[in-house]
């Protein structure tokens, strides 16, 4: 067998290095060319409303796919409070009770957790924020979430009131410990926020507008 000259053993060596190049090349176009098609996309579904959107909101403690679950007890946590609210989305088969804010119970590593700032939905043109886990832990209420589409349904059982939401937006964002909150002005809104399925680099935020609400006795 022919030994290689070492101007060879160069020329092979300048050729790994300029794929190399050429592959992480491509990956960084393609991220590019994806963040260019979503603030595309979010520009084009706040054309169609009658004003220009709020510029973003800020919200805190966005939800992290592997906080570790708290240890099973042998005997069941006695929980004393009542919940505010009850999110349903009979699409995914979710129905599931919310705590107020500043209770200890709302947060991700025990339910369906309120983000603040949010306001609860009967504030008109309010935005309440509702964020959980994905993936196959017993706490990841949110696992199916991805199921869902633009025109999507979402209900909130507040007060007496059952609220109707239709899904009409969806956007990604890296996790960066905030999310920055993009939703149409002057609207009333639910935001449903979780990780990425399959991605565990960013989140997915739901947008989701209020349709019409109506008296509810039993929640």
């Amino acid at each position: 067998m022919n030994k290689l000259t070492r101007g060879q053993i160069i020329a092979i060596g300048t050729l790994f290095i300029l794929c190399g190049i050429l592959i992480f090349s491509s990956q960084y176009l393609l991220d590019k060319k994806n963040s260019l098609f979503e603030l595309i996309n979010m520009q084009l579904y706040f054309n169609q409303m009658d004003n220009e959107p709020d510029a973003p909101e800020v919200v805190q403690e966005p939800p992290v796919e592997n906080e570790p679950e708290p240890e099973e007890k042998n005997e069941p946590e006695v929980i004393t409070e009542s919940y505010v609210a009850v999110l349903e989305i009979p699409e995914i088969d979710l129905k599931k009770g919310i705590y107020a804010l500043g209770s200890r119970y709302n947060t991700v590593s025990r339910n369906v957790s309120i983000l603040s700032p949010s306001d609860y939905p009967d504030r008109e043109g309010g935005n309440f924020v509702l964020a959980a886990h994905s993936g196959n832990g017993y706490l990841s209420f949110f696992r199916n979430l991805y199921k869902l589409g633009v025109g999507s349904n979402a209900y909130v059982y507040y007060n007496n009131i059952k609220y109707t939401y239709k899904i009409t937006y969806i956007y990604k964002q890296q996790k960066t410990g905030t999310i920055n909150v993009y939703r149409p002005y002057g609207k009333t809104t639910l935001m449903l926020i979780t990780c990425t399925k399959d991605d565990e680099s960013s989140q997915t935020v739901y947008v989701a507008e209020l349709m019409g609400k109506e008296p509810y006795e039993n929640m």
